[in-house]
């Protein structure tokens, strides 16, 4: 009875028939889409990413809309793992208590199929082997589980569930959601179009529409420098207090955050080190480093640094890229190019509560970096920078058997060196394609390279 009591206590819509709006703020993410692709190809789907960047939000977000399609309420089923009352029941207890308890089947035989939200499912131990439990026999229901970072979430799922999952990372928002939770009338009749990589098919869209988006510009610089200060987690645009927000961020997702999704998962013995390098990355924002020198400044080993710099990256505090080459020996030897991810969080670190004009093109390239990454954590891409002969691309995407160059250049003006970097590198690697430079205001499309103002990159689906 107990598991029944705690369910009936979260699972509101049971009893009304629909979500609270305190769980369900009227801007959806992006993300939610995708959740709602993966039930057509029936895998179980994984929100992973860093603590508030609404992952629960979108959990209720999705059970909203299953209840307006027509989905009977008590076929869908949400419980966060970290709840009290559940804590001494497994997966398997809780769930079974639930189809037998609340819809009064059992799982060889529901008859309607039914859904299953699972947040912080990584409190759990063994978690994946009870979801391929379900799976492999083919129990009706669908699964979304969530967890605070891909180090919690990856060390035992890979290989149990191979097949079975999909991962649906969830960063800190980029500007086009931030904009609409902050300004949505602006942003309400933005033209719905979706990201390429094809420079010349996006190039067209864009144009067709052009006229509306040079109107749509002034309108939306005030958000944008509220987001390069402020950053991407959603909380902020509730509060919308720079000072108050900073605060919130170096006590939730600096300390807690950091030494629970790192210093526990990963047993790391000393957290002050941790620390440091997280200051010392946003201190020198989207430089290139390595181990040694990090290692010489910081008084920390090389190996010590390395480890602390994978722990960063894999729980979504850091972006950390290799140079990019054919020769996998020679990535492995060379610089890093290392930001903190989030330019709110950078900018919290730092104790930056004003926009300056020097902090502006750093935080716009790692506004656009941590957009990158977000689309080849999605869609099976790498990302790296390049460096070589005193020639430097700030984003290099592999994704199949192609590469993409991507330079910013947040001015008023773009000299022909960019564009002449890019076609280096494009002469010197046959299976470059495209190439695309992020700009200020500049839009043009050069001999097969798409040069883009932020706002509109930003804005797009």
């Amino acid at each position: 009875m107990q598991i029944i009591e705690a369910l009936n206590r979260v699972n509101h819509w049971w009893r009304t028939g629909f979500v609270d709006q305190a769980f369900t703020p009227l801007i959806q993410r992006s993300e939610i889409e995708r959740v709602f692709s993966n039930y057509e190809i029936n895998r179980i789907g994984c929100v992973c990413g860093p603590r508030r960047v609404g992952k629960s939000t979108l959990l209720f977000q999705c059970i909203k809309r299953l209840l307006s399609s027509g989905i009977e309420p008590r076929r869908l089923l949400y419980f966060s793992c970290d709840m009290p009352a559940l804590d001494e029941y497994s997966l398997g207890e809780i769930i079974d208590e639930y189809i037998s308890g609340i819809l009064s089947e059992n799982d060889y035989s529901i008859m309607s199929t039914t859904y299953v939200f699972i947040d912080e499912i990584h409190v759990k131990s063994n978690w994946q082997l009870f979801l391929k439990d379900y799976y492999d026999r083919k129990v009706n229901i669908r699964f979304v589980v969530s967890g605070s970072s891909a180090a919690h979430l990856y060390h035992d799922a890979r290989e149990s569930l191979l097949g079975r999952i999909t991962d649906i990372v969830m960063l800190p928002a980029r500007f086009y959601d931030f904009a609409r939770m902050c300004n949505s009338q602006v942003t309400e009749n933005v033209p719905a179009v979706d990201f390429s990589l094809d420079g010349a098919l996006l190039f067209k869209t864009i144009k067709r529409d052009y006229p509306f988006w040079l109107h749509l510009k002034n309108s939306l610089q005030e958000t944008l420098n509220e987001y390069l200060l402020c950053g991407g987690y959603p909380e902020y645009t509730v509060l919308r207090d720079i000072n108050v927000w900073q605060r919130l961020l170096e006590d939730e997702i600096i300390s807690r955050g950091l030494f629970k999704d790192i210093v526990g998962t990963y047993n790391v013995r000393n957290p002050e080190q941790l620390v440091r390098l997280l200051y010392f990355v946003a201190d020198n924002q989207n430089q290139e480093f390595s181990y040694n020198s990090i290692s010489q400044t910081l008084n920390i080993s090389a190996d010590t640094v390395s480890f602390y710099i994978d722990c960063l990256d894999k729980a979504f505090f850091m972006n950390a890229l290799d140079n990019y080459s054919t020769n996998a020996g020679k990535i492995i030897r060379k610089n890093k190019k290392l930001n903190v991810s989030d330019t709110g969080l950078r900018n919290a670190l730092l104790r930056l509560s004003e926009l300056s004009p020097k902090d502006e093109g750093i935080l716009i390239e790692t506004a656009v970096q941590q957009q990158f990454r977000a689309y080849a954590e999605n869609n099976i891409a790498k990302l790296y920078y390049w460096r070589q002969a005193g020639r430097e691309i700030d984003l290099i995407l592999q994704q199949g058997t192609g590469i993409y160059p991507i330079e910013v250049k947040y001015r008023n003006q773009i000299g022909s060196d960019c564009i002449d970097t890019l076609n280096y590198f494009k002469a010197a690697h046959p299976n470059a394609r495209g190439g695309m430079i992020i700009t200020k205001n500049t839009f043009e499309y050069q001999n097969g390279i798409l040069l883009l103002p932020f706002y509109i990159f930003s804005l797009l689906k």
